[in-house]
């Protein structure tokens, strides 16, 4: 990478870090405060996730709309300010249908900054350095929100509130704001692409039709397995392994380490050797996380699987990233990011609900046992008829030599 590309990496490491630090504070706690706290059934806590997920399906596209015309800056910026607004409301929200609204602001920012910050990076990275670019990305981010996890069930019961961690996040998030308007640099030509028009048919052209669809249809049967599965994943590990509040950040905490150690090494292994196979890999290790997760008991069970989660979410989201990013072309790309996105919360979007109709109308461990199944069948299904890297590099017109 040059030194434009190393800052433009750096500064979106810099902006997401110190973001996913308050987020980390509260996605462990946030499922027990709605349970505990305001007493909500597992299904509505599964329909509040839904909402966010749902929320990820209708705006990416917009924004990537926006991302190609005005510039990937005030579209990051945007979406950090989302999560400002959401993680400061959650004080003084206690209804479901709030905590609904809230959820579908996390969704526009997560629909306005990751593809944004993810397109940046594309626009100033060659596509064999890409992988490297995003485990550098995601490390700095698993790295942040590592913390976070760690520290979520003490800072609640040090200061026997929840709402300390909402506050912290929120501010947290206004201070990422504050970097990222101030120190990145706009990596999009504006001027010659403002009257770009959206197309599908640009998006989805032949050439690269097959891989894209392949792609999609196993993300988003990896998608209902993940977001069937996050939703519950700290009220389940309580009631099924009788561990305290303050335990449930180090069982995070221990997946996202594992993520951060793993994310740059598979994004050297997403360069040299294969997203393609990599992406698979995940899928099955992840898998085979909640299959142990969902059936077993005992403490060290549950930190393996959770070593297993974390390696598992490096290998997808580097190789999804790269495999994505490689389908993509830079006058377009922010709006290509937004539809595969849209398309794949279809499952994201259904995960939690059912999830909720299986602890309640059948088991707790079905809600493992069942997207397990579904994760491990993406990861099969790719690793078959997924289309290799260097084939996808010939359609998109790259020299591969």
């Amino acid at each position: 990478m040059d030194k434009l590309s190393k800052r433009i990496v750096l500064v979106l490491s810099l902006a997401t870090m110190i973001a996913a630090l308050g987020a980390g504070l509260i996605t462990p706690i946030f499922q027990i405060y709605l349970y505990d706290n305001l007493n909500f059934s597992i299904l509505t806590i599964g329909l509040i996730y839904s909402i966010y997920t749902i929320a990820l399906a209708v705006f990416p596209i917009p924004f990537g709309i926006f991302s190609d015309k005005k510039g990937r800056k005030p579209t990051a910026a945007l979406g950090i300010l989302g999560y400002a607004i959401s993680y400061l409301s959650r004080i003084f929200a206690r209804k479901p249908e709030e905590f609904g609204v809230l959820s579908a602001l996390e969704g526009l920012g997560d629909s306005s900054f990751k593809p944004a910050a993810q397109s940046a990076i594309a626009d100033v990275v060659s596509s064999d350095e890409r992988g490297s670019a995003y485990g550098i990305y995601n490390a700095a981010a698993s790295g942040a929100i590592i913390v976070g996890f760690l520290l979520s069930g003490i800072v609640v019961v040090w200061f026997t509130s929840f709402f300390i961690s909402f506050m912290i996040g929120g501010l947290l998030s206004i201070v990422s704001l504050a970097v990222l308007l101030l120190l990145l640099k706009e990596t999009l030509r504006i001027d010659s692409l403002e009257n770009s028009k959206f197309d599908l048919k640009q998006i989805f052209n032949k050439r690269i039709r097959r891989p894209s669809l392949i792609y999609l249809l196993a993300v988003i049967v990896g998608n209902f397995g993940v977001a069937a599965i996050l939703p519950i994943l700290s009220i389940f590990v309580i009631l099924q392994y009788n561990i305290p509040l303050y335990f449930i950040g180090v069982v995070w905490f221990t997946y996202m380490l594992s993520s951060t150690i793993s994310s740059i090494p598979t994004g050297k292994i997403c360069d040299v050797y294969s997203s393609k196979h990599t992406l698979g890999i995940g899928f099955l290790v992840t898998a085979f996380s909640f299959y142990l997760l969902g059936t077993q008991n005992t403490i060290l069970l549950l930190i393996i699987s959770s070593i297993l989660f974390g390696i598992g979410s490096a290998m997808i989201f580097n190789a999804s990233t790269t495999y994505m990013m490689n389908l993509t072309e830079t006058e377009i790309r922010g709006r290509t990011v937004s539809v595969f996105n849209v398309l794949k919360m279809a499952g994201g979007a259904v995960g939690p609900i059912v999830s909720g109709i299986l602890w309640e109308g059948f088991a707790p461990q079905y809600s493992f046992i069942i997207p397990a199944i579904a994760i491990f069948i993406a990861g099969v299904f790719f690793l078959i008829i997924g289309v290799p890297d260097k084939e996808i590099k010939k359609l998109m017109g790259v020299n591969t030599n």
